[in-house]
């Protein structure tokens, strides 16, 4: 019995070993730099479309639908800080 279970805490621990790592992105994010348009807004927070995703932003300027933004990092969370593409 002892050495079936070390068997299989070894096959585990191997497993373990070989699986995928998942990079840690720290500050900068995949995300960052990349462009998408407003799609609703509301004083200095709304929703942005980047990549076919939806995302939260806040902007630090004013924004109104329709407007092209630029990511410029992260706010916190899921949700993004956005300035207007010059």
């Amino acid at each position: 019995v002892g050495g079936t279970f070390a068997v299989i805490i070894g096959i585990v621990i191997v497993a373990a070993a070989r699986s995928p790592k998942i990079p840690y992105l720290g500050e900068a994010s995949p995300i960052d730099g990349r462009e998408g348009v407003v799609v609703d807004w509301r004083q200095d927070g709304g929703t942005v479309l980047i990549g076919g995703e939806y995302w939260k932003a806040e902007s630090a300027n004013p924004l109104s639908k329709g407007d092209r933004v630029k990511v410029s990092g992260k706010a916190g969370g899921l949700k993004l800080k956005v300035e207007r593409k010059s």
